[in-house]
């Protein structure tokens, strides 16, 4: 894309501005045209009252902004409201101003992309300035990680009853059958949980970081950190050298990593040729590793007994109880329950913090937010 400055001119060169010295009958709505796209309400206050200064009324009943304008003359409003973007005319609606609304609103659908262009800069500068937030999905991707457990769960359950023991005991080869295929669908549905616990952590400790007190919120780069691996994202915000408990943890996560999960997502491969089945004469393949895999912690789901699913269902545990107990992190946890977006500009950091003081305050923090967020919601103001 060239210059869009020009472009973005020519397609609103017949909106022009209103005055704001009284509040405006707001008018009747329009409905968009049916080949109109859905208009985010953002982007419309960036074009009109950031990108071409247009006054415009704040916050009212039900209203978070009205733009006033004029289109080939005849008066519009247009407003975020708690029902989305709505578009107003001020004049009793006719076939011939519907017309005109028509037309200035596929206008606008056409400038959206050059105003996104021209506004990208002052998008970059405000990240720069840490003035972001990011969505809080701990819930979501909890329940996730719940719901792929209890199938697992449930399928290991049903493999017992078809263990090797009652093979051996001549049950039928139906039975067999149906035990492989319990056994398959227990695997497959703890791959998801495992996938869904590592996203997790992944998500806990992006949006932990601003209640990390030690951690010097001027010089922490937050993109950066996004990019880390899950691991180096644990370490770069808890104290492992003084925390034997939070080592033993991690080996153990690292572990199940490792020698399971990472697998099962590059195509059953481990790192260093140790997938290979080295060949011997008179014996046919040995894995490289021989007997050494898994002395700690037994992963091998090609078995007919649940003891090592359960045994990484206790791993997994014992880490979320670690971060929910821990002075360091608890209060964040805390806040990530609460399901409220994570703010990330200094003076949010520092009211997080300052907060961390005690439950009942932290509580409270947390219910002046959620207040804001019903308010926005139902915009009540």
């Amino acid at each position: 894309m060239g210059n869009p400055q020009k472009p973005f001119n020519y397609l609103l060169a017949d909106f022009l501005p209103r005055p704001v010295d009284y509040y405006p009958y707001m008018g009747d709505k329009i409905d968009p045209p049916r080949e109109a796209p859905f208009f985010r309400p953002f982007v419309i206050f960036i074009m009109f009252a950031k990108l071409k200064g247009f006054d415009f009324w704040g916050k009212a009943d039900k209203r978070l902004w009205t733009i006033p304008i004029t289109y080939k003359g005849i008066p519009f409003n247009l407003a975020d409201t708690k029902y989305g973007f709505r578009w107003y005319c001020e004049e009793k609606i006719n076939k011939e101003i519907i017309n005109i609304a028509h037309e200035a609103m596929l206008k606008i659908a056409k400038a959206i992309p050059l105003a996104e262009a021209l506004f990208q800069p002052e998008v970059e500068k405000l990240m720069g300035e840490g003035n972001v937030s990011l969505e809080n999905k701990y819930k979501e991707i909890h329940g996730r990680y719940l719901f792929f457990r209890a199938l697992a769960h449930e399928k290991y359950i049903s493999v017992e009853s078809y263990n090797a023991f009652s093979i051996q005991l001549g049950k039928p080869k139906v039975d067999w059958e149906r035990a492989i295929k319990e056994l398959e669908a227990a695997q497959n549905f703890a791959a998801a949980m495992m996938d869904a616990y590592f996203s997790l952590l992944e998500h806990i400790f992006v949006l932990i970081a601003p209640f990390i007190t030690h951690l010097d919120w001027q010089s922490f780069e937050l993109t950066e950190h996004i990019g880390h691996r899950w691991k180096e994202k644990i370490k770069k915000l808890l104290p492992f050298e003084p925390d034997k408990e939070l080592s033993r943890i991690l080996n153990s996560l690292t572990k199940i990593k490792e020698e399971l999960r990472n697998p099962m997502n590059h195509g059953f491969f481990l790192k260093d040729g140790q997938s290979f089945r080295v060949h011997l004469d008179h014996i046919g393949g040995i894995p490289m590793l021989m007997t050494t895999r898994g002395k700690h912690l037994t992963y091998n789901f090609n078995q007919t007994f649940k003891d090592p699913f359960y045994e990484i269902c206790q791993a997994f545990d014992v880490f979320l109880e670690y971060l929910e107990k821990n002075e360091i992190t608890k209060y964040g946890m805390r806040f990530l329950k609460s399901e409220l977006y994570v703010l990330f500009s200094q003076d949010i950091v520092t009211l997080y913090r300052a907060s961390m003081t005690s439950d009942e305050e932290f509580g409270e923090l947390i219910d002046y937010f959620q207040h804001l967020v019903d308010q926005r919601t139902d915009m009540d103001y």
